[in-house]
């Protein structure tokens, strides 16, 4: 195969992933990305949102702790729920609104030439000193369908 054939191949893919990111965008004013690799957060690990500050007024946010993509998402689902409820995070401070049984907090990050808040995660037993997060954790039920 020629090298033309895999650069066309890989601007089909982008043009793909952009075209859903801007449907994502239309439809809920908000998508993420899951990166891993890389030196340029904590731990490798960078899943973050994009659409916040120019739809809702508020920092996009970011999870840089190893846990899977799906559960991060969950947990970005939930702040993003707050947020468009009229939740405004702010660095420093504990918030007990996103997690059941332990509380998480946010701190000032940036990603690439973005200001952004990072959440940062407790670990099993609600300390943030510890590098390995909580592993079992359950989501606060914020949702209308209670």
């Amino acid at each position: 195969m020629s090298i033309g054939f895999h650069q066309q191949k890989y601007r089909s893919m982008i043009k793909n992933i952009l075209q859903r990111q801007n449907e994502l965008m239309e439809k809920f004013g908000w998508f993420a990305h899951f990166k891993s690799g890389g030196d340029f957060t904590p731990f490798g690990v960078n899943y973050h949102t994009h659409g916040l500050e120019r739809n809702f007024n508020h920092p996009d946010i970011q999870i840089c702790f190893p846990i899977e993509a799906q559960h991060a998402h969950q947990i970005i689902i939930n702040v993003v729920r707050n947020i468009k409820e009229g939740v405004r995070y702010e660095p420093g401070k504990m918030y007990k609104d996103i997690l059941e049984k332990h509380q998480v907090q946010f701190i000032r990050a940036r990603d690439n030439d973005r200001r952004i808040l990072r959440l940062i995660l407790p670990d099993d037993d609600g300390s943030f000193d510890s590098e390995r997060p909580v592993k079992q954790f359950s989501l606060v039920d914020n949702s209308e369908e209670n």
